[in-house]
């Protein structure tokens, strides 16, 4: 009778252990919210979801958005150098020749970003005209600081647009909650304003 033999083609050398991989169990405080046949994950409500790079590849970070800094009128509303606070408030004239209670505007006014770092700002606002004067004109400036316009209209003594300006502004993609409001209203031969943080 022939001999019979078995020889393995690839040694009998037994595998090399390795660590099974790990799963990721996503839970809402402490409870699992459901089993991991997903490829997907959607992040809502104001998280910002970043990758890594390099070594990081594989890290997802969830963070949430830096707090907007508020807008704020200059210290002195009428130097676009001073300093923006978003408690700051005053009374002013518009173009009166003598000596008003408060500061005499001549057509510009500033506000800026308080605590401004080099954040990009965008400035909006509304405006509610007491009857139909037209806005003032809203330019933005370098520093985070934008200027105000009040430009003279009608007739006889020196007056100007009168009404409500509401200034918002957007700080790095995040809307401030606070906004600042500037009033031009009747008062005498030339126009009374006022301004201060909307209450």
């Amino acid at each position: 009778m022939p001999a019979f033999s078995i020889t393995p083609l690839r040694g009998n050398t037994p595998p090399a252990p390795d660590d099974a991989p790990l799963g990721v169990q996503f839970q809402r405080a402490g409870e699992n919210v459901g089993d991991r046949s997903f490829d997907t994950i959607n992040v809502t409500g104001g998280l910002i979801a970043t990758r890594g790079t390099g070594a990081e590849s594989n890290v997802i970070t969830l963070s949430l958005p830096e707090p907007s800094k508020p807008p704020g009128w200059m210290t002195d509303i009428i130097d676009s150098g001073s300093v923006p606070l978003h408690a700051n408030s005053g009374i002013g004239t518009y173009q009166d020749f003598i000596t008003p209670p408060g500061v005499t505007i001549q057509h510009e006014v500033y506000a800026g970003v308080e605590g401004y770092a080099g954040e990009t700002v965008v400035w909006g606002y509304t405006w509610e005209p007491t009857v139909s004067d037209p806005a003032p004109t809203i330019t933005p400036m370098s520093g985070g600081r934008v200027e105000v316009y009040w430009d003279t209209i009608g007739g006889g003594w020196p007056k100007t647009s009168q009404g409500i300006l509401t200034l918002s502004v957007t700080v790095n993609g995040a809307l401030s909650a606070d906004t600042i409001e500037f009033v031009s209203g009747v008062g005498g031969d030339y126009t009374q304003m006022t301004w201060g943080p909307t209450p």
